[in-house]
Protein backbone atom coordinates (compact mmCIF):
# COMPACT_ATOMS: atom_id res chain seq x y z
CA UNK A 1 0.00 0.00 0.00
CA UNK A 2 1.15 3.12 -0.81
CA UNK A 3 2.34 5.37 2.41
CA UNK A 4 0.72 8.41 0.98
CA UNK A 5 -2.75 6.83 0.33
CA UNK A 6 -4.32 8.41 3.23
CA UNK A 7 -3.44 11.44 2.47
CA UNK A 8 -4.78 11.38 -0.86
CA UNK A 9 -7.56 9.59 -0.21
CA UNK A 10 -8.90 12.53 2.77
CA UNK A 11 -7.53 15.63 0.21
CA UNK A 12 -9.92 13.76 -2.69
CA UNK A 13 -13.00 13.31 -0.47
CA UNK A 14 -12.49 17.06 1.51
CA UNK A 15 -12.41 18.53 -2.56
CA UNK A 16 -14.93 16.53 -3.24
CA UNK A 17 -17.45 17.43 -0.32
CA UNK A 18 -16.23 21.11 0.08
CA UNK A 19 -19.24 23.49 -1.61
CA UNK A 20 -18.47 24.86 -4.69
CA UNK A 21 -19.89 27.78 -3.32
CA UNK A 22 -18.13 28.00 0.06
CA UNK A 23 -16.33 31.71 0.53
CA UNK A 24 -14.89 33.70 3.49
CA UNK A 25 -18.06 36.65 2.81
CA UNK A 26 -20.42 33.79 2.69
CA UNK A 27 -22.51 34.05 6.71
CA UNK A 28 -22.83 30.81 8.25
CA UNK A 29 -25.99 30.04 9.94
CA UNK A 30 -24.98 28.52 13.55
CA UNK A 31 -26.25 25.71 15.73
CA UNK A 32 -26.89 26.52 19.58
CA UNK A 33 -23.77 27.84 20.87
CA UNK A 34 -24.47 26.03 24.25
CA UNK A 35 -24.06 23.13 22.46
CA UNK A 36 -21.16 23.56 20.22
CA UNK A 37 -19.17 21.07 19.65
CA UNK A 38 -16.00 22.36 21.31
CA UNK A 39 -18.45 24.20 23.94
CA UNK A 40 -18.25 24.82 27.74
CA UNK A 41 -21.99 24.38 29.47
CA UNK A 42 -22.68 26.05 32.36
CA UNK A 43 -25.00 25.16 34.96
CA UNK A 44 -26.93 27.22 37.62
CA UNK A 45 -27.14 26.13 40.93
CA UNK A 46 -24.98 22.67 40.31
CA UNK A 47 -25.34 19.32 38.65
CA UNK A 48 -28.90 18.08 38.38
CA UNK A 49 -29.63 15.27 41.00
CA UNK A 50 -29.78 12.12 38.54
CA UNK A 51 -27.89 13.94 35.53
CA UNK A 52 -25.74 12.46 33.23
CA UNK A 53 -23.12 13.83 31.25
CA UNK A 54 -24.55 12.09 28.09
CA UNK A 55 -27.38 14.69 28.52
CA UNK A 56 -25.19 17.19 27.30
CA UNK A 57 -22.35 15.31 25.36
CA UNK A 58 -22.41 12.62 23.06
CA UNK A 59 -19.60 10.80 24.69
CA UNK A 60 -19.55 10.54 27.75
CA UNK A 61 -16.30 9.02 28.36
CA UNK A 62 -15.14 12.55 26.80
CA UNK A 63 -16.38 14.52 29.25
CA UNK A 64 -15.43 16.52 32.82
CA UNK A 65 -17.69 18.14 35.62
CA UNK A 66 -16.14 20.37 37.36
CA UNK A 67 -17.89 22.37 40.22
CA UNK A 68 -17.24 25.74 40.71
CA UNK A 69 -17.18 28.23 43.64
CA UNK A 70 -19.60 30.31 42.37
CA UNK A 71 -22.11 26.96 43.03
CA UNK A 72 -22.35 26.79 39.28
CA UNK A 73 -21.18 23.41 37.51
CA UNK A 74 -18.97 23.85 34.32
CA UNK A 75 -19.38 20.79 31.67
CA UNK A 76 -17.09 20.58 29.58
CA UNK A 77 -17.13 18.15 26.04
CA UNK A 78 -14.61 16.81 24.27
CA UNK A 79 -14.92 15.67 20.73
CA UNK A 80 -11.96 16.98 19.57
CA UNK A 81 -10.40 14.14 17.41
CA UNK A 82 -6.69 15.60 16.87
CA UNK A 83 -3.87 13.94 19.14
CA UNK A 84 -3.72 10.88 21.06
CA UNK A 85 -5.54 10.61 24.13
CA UNK A 86 -2.97 8.75 26.23
CA UNK A 87 -5.10 5.93 29.20
CA UNK A 88 -3.45 7.83 32.16
CA UNK A 89 -4.19 11.79 31.09
CA UNK A 90 -5.91 13.16 34.21
CA UNK A 91 -9.24 14.84 33.68
CA UNK A 92 -8.78 18.60 33.81
CA UNK A 93 -11.51 21.93 33.85
CA UNK A 94 -9.82 23.69 30.44
CA UNK A 95 -10.33 27.54 31.45
CA UNK A 96 -14.10 28.78 29.42
CA UNK A 97 -12.45 31.53 27.54
CA UNK A 98 -13.96 34.65 25.89
CA UNK A 99 -14.76 32.90 22.76
CA UNK A 100 -15.99 29.33 21.45
CA UNK A 101 -12.49 30.09 18.59
CA UNK A 102 -10.40 29.86 22.09
CA UNK A 103 -12.13 27.01 23.77
CA UNK A 104 -11.50 25.15 20.86
CA UNK A 105 -8.24 26.21 20.16
CA UNK A 106 -6.81 25.48 23.91
CA UNK A 107 -9.03 21.94 24.12
CA UNK A 108 -6.89 21.22 20.99
CA UNK A 109 -3.75 21.71 22.92
CA UNK A 110 -4.84 20.82 26.06
CA UNK A 111 -4.99 17.39 24.13
CA UNK A 112 -1.98 17.82 21.79
CA UNK A 113 0.60 18.41 24.72
CA UNK A 114 -1.03 14.68 26.34
CA UNK A 115 -0.43 13.14 23.00
CA UNK A 116 3.37 13.58 23.77
CA UNK A 117 2.84 11.35 26.59
CA UNK A 118 1.02 8.83 24.29
CA UNK A 119 4.03 8.73 21.97
CA UNK A 120 6.58 8.44 23.72
CA UNK A 121 4.90 5.57 25.79
CA UNK A 122 3.62 3.81 22.68
CA UNK A 123 7.70 4.16 21.43
CA UNK A 124 9.08 2.40 24.55
CA UNK A 125 6.25 -0.27 24.12
CA UNK A 126 6.69 -0.71 20.56
CA UNK A 127 10.33 -1.32 21.32
CA UNK A 128 9.53 -3.53 24.55
CA UNK A 129 7.10 -5.75 22.11
CA UNK A 130 9.58 -6.14 19.33
CA UNK A 131 7.95 -4.23 16.87
CA UNK A 132 10.89 -2.98 14.01
CA UNK A 133 13.05 0.29 14.45
CA UNK A 134 11.21 1.85 11.25
CA UNK A 135 7.83 1.88 13.77
CA UNK A 136 9.27 3.15 17.13
CA UNK A 137 11.25 6.35 15.26
CA UNK A 138 7.62 6.72 13.82
CA UNK A 139 6.47 7.32 17.11
CA UNK A 140 9.11 9.31 18.31
CA UNK A 141 8.82 11.23 15.26
CA UNK A 142 5.10 11.28 16.22
CA UNK A 143 5.60 12.56 19.69
CA UNK A 144 7.79 15.31 18.56
CA UNK A 145 5.14 16.67 15.85
CA UNK A 146 2.66 17.09 19.05
CA UNK A 147 5.18 19.42 20.21
CA UNK A 148 4.92 21.71 17.81
CA UNK A 149 1.13 21.07 17.43
CA UNK A 150 0.86 22.26 21.30
CA UNK A 151 3.33 25.47 20.32
CA UNK A 152 1.19 26.24 17.56
CA UNK A 153 -2.65 25.72 19.16
CA UNK A 154 -1.11 27.22 22.45
CA UNK A 155 -0.78 30.09 19.91
CA UNK A 156 -4.28 29.99 18.42
CA UNK A 157 -6.05 29.82 21.62
CA UNK A 158 -4.29 33.23 22.97
CA UNK A 159 -4.96 34.98 19.74
CA UNK A 160 -8.83 34.00 20.61
CA UNK A 161 -9.02 34.48 24.33
CA UNK A 162 -8.24 31.11 25.32
CA UNK A 163 -6.27 29.88 28.05
CA UNK A 164 -4.82 26.39 27.33
CA UNK A 165 -3.94 23.76 30.34
CA UNK A 166 -1.10 21.22 30.58
CA UNK A 167 -2.17 18.41 30.85
CA UNK A 168 -1.49 15.95 33.69
CA UNK A 169 -0.46 12.20 32.86
CA UNK A 170 0.18 9.38 35.36
CA UNK A 171 2.86 7.19 34.68
CA UNK A 172 1.77 4.43 32.68
CA UNK A 173 1.36 0.83 33.90
CA UNK A 174 2.82 -1.90 31.94
CA UNK A 175 0.30 -2.77 29.47
CA UNK A 176 -0.15 -6.29 27.66
CA UNK A 177 -0.17 -6.53 23.71
CA UNK A 178 -3.89 -6.49 23.39
CA UNK A 179 -4.64 -3.61 25.65
CA UNK A 180 -1.91 -1.37 23.41
CA UNK A 181 -3.93 -2.47 20.14
CA UNK A 182 -6.65 -1.83 22.20
CA UNK A 183 -5.86 1.30 22.64
CA UNK A 184 -4.55 2.27 18.99
CA UNK A 185 -7.74 1.28 17.39
CA UNK A 186 -9.81 3.56 18.87
CA UNK A 187 -7.29 6.54 19.40
CA UNK A 188 -5.06 5.85 16.38
CA UNK A 189 -6.94 4.45 13.78
CA UNK A 190 -10.59 5.97 14.74
CA UNK A 191 -10.48 8.92 16.53
CA UNK A 192 -6.94 10.57 15.26
CA UNK A 193 -7.47 9.37 11.78
CA UNK A 194 -10.86 11.39 11.58
CA UNK A 195 -9.15 13.95 13.08
CA UNK A 196 -6.69 14.07 10.57
CA UNK A 197 -9.57 14.35 7.67
CA UNK A 198 -11.15 16.99 9.86
CA UNK A 199 -7.85 19.39 9.94
CA UNK A 200 -7.31 18.35 6.08
CA UNK A 201 -11.05 20.05 5.34
CA UNK A 202 -9.96 22.60 8.21
CA UNK A 203 -7.02 23.51 6.34
CA UNK A 204 -9.20 24.71 2.89
CA UNK A 205 -12.20 25.58 4.50
CA UNK A 206 -11.00 28.03 7.33
CA UNK A 207 -11.62 31.88 6.95
CA UNK A 208 -8.75 32.79 9.48
CA UNK A 209 -5.41 32.45 7.40
CA UNK A 210 -3.23 32.04 10.28
CA UNK A 211 -6.00 29.07 11.59
CA UNK A 212 -5.39 27.84 7.78
CA UNK A 213 -1.95 27.76 7.92
CA UNK A 214 -1.69 26.30 11.14
CA UNK A 215 -4.01 23.23 10.14
CA UNK A 216 -2.16 22.71 6.98
CA UNK A 217 0.45 21.32 9.56
CA UNK A 218 -1.42 19.78 11.88
CA UNK A 219 -3.44 17.77 8.63
CA UNK A 220 -0.17 16.72 7.00
CA UNK A 221 1.44 15.43 10.85
CA UNK A 222 -1.65 13.61 11.76
CA UNK A 223 -2.48 12.12 8.61
CA UNK A 224 1.24 10.59 8.43
CA UNK A 225 0.36 9.62 12.72
CA UNK A 226 -2.66 8.12 11.33
CA UNK A 227 -0.83 5.97 8.69
CA UNK A 228 1.71 4.68 11.67
CA UNK A 229 -1.82 3.72 13.49
CA UNK A 230 -2.74 1.20 10.97
CA UNK A 231 0.96 0.21 10.70
CA UNK A 232 1.18 -0.98 14.31
CA UNK A 233 -2.74 -2.49 13.78
CA UNK A 234 -1.37 -4.91 10.67
CA UNK A 235 2.19 -5.58 13.34
CA UNK A 236 -0.26 -6.19 16.50
CA UNK A 237 -2.68 -8.01 14.40
CA UNK A 238 -0.28 -11.08 13.84
CA UNK A 239 0.67 -11.63 16.71
CA UNK A 240 -2.66 -11.63 18.73
CA UNK A 241 -4.82 -14.61 19.03
CA UNK A 242 -8.32 -14.81 17.05
CA UNK A 243 -10.28 -13.52 20.22
CA UNK A 244 -8.15 -10.67 20.67
CA UNK A 245 -8.74 -9.03 17.16
CA UNK A 246 -12.14 -10.03 17.66
CA UNK A 247 -12.22 -7.67 20.73
CA UNK A 248 -9.77 -5.08 18.79
CA UNK A 249 -12.39 -4.60 15.86
CA UNK A 250 -15.15 -4.40 18.17
CA UNK A 251 -13.44 -1.60 20.14
CA UNK A 252 -12.55 0.18 16.62
CA UNK A 253 -16.74 -0.06 15.66
CA UNK A 254 -17.74 1.43 18.81
CA UNK A 255 -15.01 4.51 18.39
CA UNK A 256 -16.91 4.64 14.64
CA UNK A 257 -20.22 4.89 16.64
CA UNK A 258 -19.06 7.19 19.22
CA UNK A 259 -18.13 9.57 16.10
CA UNK A 260 -21.64 9.43 14.83
CA UNK A 261 -22.75 10.74 17.86
CA UNK A 262 -20.46 13.52 18.27
CA UNK A 263 -21.51 14.46 14.73
CA UNK A 264 -24.73 15.32 15.82
CA UNK A 265 -23.72 18.67 17.64
CA UNK A 266 -23.98 21.57 15.15
CA UNK A 267 -21.08 24.23 15.79
CA UNK A 268 -21.36 27.29 16.21
CA UNK A 269 -21.15 29.96 13.12
CA UNK A 270 -17.64 31.14 14.15
CA UNK A 271 -16.03 27.67 14.34
CA UNK A 272 -17.32 26.95 10.59
CA UNK A 273 -16.25 30.00 9.24
CA UNK A 274 -13.08 31.28 11.07
CA UNK A 275 -11.36 27.42 11.90
CA UNK A 276 -13.33 25.49 9.36
CA UNK A 277 -14.55 23.27 11.56
CA UNK A 278 -17.41 20.80 9.63
CA UNK A 279 -20.89 21.63 10.13
CA UNK A 280 -22.63 18.44 11.42
CA UNK A 281 -24.23 17.87 7.53
CA UNK A 282 -20.59 18.43 6.17
CA UNK A 283 -19.05 16.38 9.27
CA UNK A 284 -21.75 13.26 8.61
CA UNK A 285 -20.52 13.11 4.78
CA UNK A 286 -17.05 12.55 5.54
CA UNK A 287 -17.62 10.25 8.61
CA UNK A 288 -19.61 8.19 6.51
CA UNK A 289 -16.68 7.86 3.63
CA UNK A 290 -14.60 7.39 6.19
CA UNK A 291 -15.91 4.18 7.65
CA UNK A 292 -15.84 2.64 4.82
CA UNK A 293 -12.64 3.79 4.46
CA UNK A 294 -11.79 2.17 8.14
CA UNK A 295 -13.81 -1.17 7.13
CA UNK A 296 -11.70 -1.57 4.06
CA UNK A 297 -8.24 -1.40 5.59
CA UNK A 298 -9.22 -3.20 8.29
CA UNK A 299 -10.38 -5.97 6.11
CA UNK A 300 -7.17 -5.91 3.55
Amino acid sequence: MRRDALRLFFQRLVLATLPLTAGCSTQVDGGNPDLASTGVIVLDGGFPDGGNCSDYCAAPERCIITPTDAGTTLIQCYTDHTGRRPATLRPAALAAGESELGRLFAQMAHLEAASVHAFQTLAGELRAYGATDRLVAAALRAADDEVRHTRLMSGLARQFGGQPVAPEVDPPASRSLEEIALENAVEGCVRESFGALVATWQAHAACDPTVRRAMMVIAADETRHAELAWSIAGWSGTRLDGTARARVAEARQAALSHLRLETTREPGAELVSRAGVPSTAHAQTLLAAFTLEVERRAAA
